[in-house]
């Protein structure tokens, strides 16, 4: 069983294993700087949001290109609905709030059925990215964005199509295409690829950032940050 897994004290969410299987990757680091590996139901993603913000604002600046990587918290869901684990989610998210600042709500722990699983909100953020294509990567982290503030805010359920509605459209993008592409075998064979790709960087927590150099990949960080220390990394790698 997949089993949700996250460190209170490191800021890290540890992905579930892969299953074998052959996809190809729909995202392509050829000229990207910054990589950005997470899940928009990792809850530790949401915790460093505002740091991830600022830091796509002075890589923007500076000229370095960011790209995100959709790592698969927990692909297919995996623990059981029951009072354990909504007790484990209440204790974790207060903690993630209280270290972050970052706003919970706790409405969905009443919920007598929901699942966790986390493969269709990355296929929103991968749809969104496909439609996207050459835009700046600011836009699809705001879709990213709103995603997370709609589960863990507004307590709405990510694995329903409506829930995209909104942010697709405060996007400017097309939600009758959005959906074409979301429920089609495309967007789940691009979502997987995502994952594998996630897995070749060795990427085996969440949040994770990346530097893409001349020398190779780097990593930058892994778990919770704030923002001054994240640029402060990225100066020292890519320094003038």
């Amino acid at each position: 069983m997949k089993t949700l897994s996250c460190d209170d004290k490191s800021g890290i969410c540890y992905p579930s294993a892969l299953d074998d299987a052959a996809a190809t990757d729909e995202v392509s680091l050829t000229d990207t700087q910054i990589i950005y590996i997470g899940d928009p139901m990792c809850s530790w993603c949401w915790g460093i949001e505002p740091a991830l913000r600022e830091l796509q604002d002075h890589c923007e600046q500076r000229g370095l290109s960011f790209s995100i990587v959709l790592g698969g918290l927990r692909p297919g869901g995996g623990n059981p609905w029951n009072a354990e684990f909504k007790a484990f989610l209440r204790h974790h998210w207060e903690e993630i709030g209280e270290a972050t600042g970052q706003p919970f709500s706790f409405d969905i722990l009443e919920r007598a059925h929901f699942s966790y699983d986390t493969e269709p909100a990355c296929r929103a953020v991968v749809t969104a990215r496909h439609m996207l294509a050459g835009a700046s990567s600011r836009k699809l982290y705001a879709i990213f964005s709103a995603i997370q503030r709609k589960f863990y805010v507004a307590n709405a359920d990510p694995t329903q199509l409506g829930f995209y509605e909104s942010i697709i459209e405060g996007a400017g993008l097309d939600f009758a295409r959005f959906s074409e592409l979301y429920e089609g075998d495309s967007a789940r064979q691009w979502t997987r690829g995502d994952f594998e790709l996630s897995h070749r960087l060795q990427v085996r927590a969440f949040p994770t950032l990346l530097a893409r150099t001349d020398s190779g990949v780097v990593q930058l960080a892994t778990g919770f940050a704030r923002a001054a220390p994240l640029i402060g990394k990225v100066e020292a790698v890519f320094r003038s």
